[in-house]
């Protein structure tokens, strides 16, 4: 139950995000926490997703009693390991411009949430623009509308075991082996592209995704290019994990390594 309702705002986008982590939709104060919502909407690895979830007192530089609260509370689930790595997760959601602008005025309230994290058995962390907006948020706002699409069992087995025998491949080179009219590729296209979403079909959703995107079964492509990525980016990795952790051929444990 959100502690603060967030206001009207004539320069800032507010509105409700619909979002499978919670059953009622996700109020946001701005597009970047907005777009947040969605990304981290798309992790499975995510149970649950609270908006303005605690206030926190401290004392300003001047001995000022003040509140502060986080934008998100993120929980993951219990089964994951090492789990001192899935703690629930407060999050703090800022233009980097604008931290870095006004970080004096920040700094007080991000203590105190460290503090009250470490008294709760939790973690905090701030994700910005740097790790929201780029290729990976275009493909997870372009995959979300597949996620719910009415399954078609026999198009599934279809597309399935073709691109098990084909190996790495494209959605092109994929659908043109298995349609031989028109109609018939546009009906299987949003299968193709709800099992990328549920990540039964291997992508790279750190670039765009096209028709010429390499895909693959995952059993036969483990470590694929969206992994190498994951080595290569060092992001923090609380905010990996909110925001990239999601499908089973992406270890996010080697990013701790």
């Amino acid at each position: 139950m959100p502690v603060r309702k967030i206001p009207k705002n004539y320069t800032t986008v507010t509105g409700l995000a619909s979002s499978p982590k919670s059953e009622e939709p996700i109020g946001y104060e701005g597009r970047l926490e907005f777009y947040c919502i969605k990304v981290v909407s798309f992790n499975l690895n995510v149970v649950s997703c609270e908006e303005q979830p605690v206030k926190i007192r401290f004392q300003d530089g001047a001995g000022k009693n003040r509140t502060y609260t986080p934008d998100l509370l993120i929980t993951f689930k219990k089964h994951l390991h090492p789990p001192e790595l899935w703690k629930p997760l407060l999050v703090e959601v800022k233009p980097r411009r604008r931290l870095f602008k006004n970080l004096s005025e920040f700094r007080p309230k991000f203590r105190a949430a460290r503090r009250h994290v470490e008294e709760r058995g939790q973690d905090f962390t701030i994700i910005t623009d740097r790790e929201i907006v780029g290729p990976y948020l275009r493909s997870v706002l372009f995959l979300l509308k597949f996620r719910t699409f009415p399954v078609d069992p026999d198009a599934t087995a279809l597309l399935v075991n073709t691109i098990r025998d084909l190996g790495t491949t494209t959605p092109h080179i994929l659908i043109l082996k298995v349609a031989d009219t028109e109609t018939r590729r546009g009906e299987l296209l949003p299968t193709l592209w709800q099992l990328v979403a549920n990540f039964s079909i291997g992508a790279n959703l750190e670039e765009r995704l096209t028709m010429q995107s390499p895909i693959w079964w995952p059993e036969e492509s483990a470590s694929g290019t969206q992994e190498v990525e994951i080595v290569r980016e060092r992001i923090h990795r609380n905010r990996w994990r909110a925001l990239r952790c999601t499908g089973p051929f992406l270890d996010c444990r080697r990013q701790e390594k």
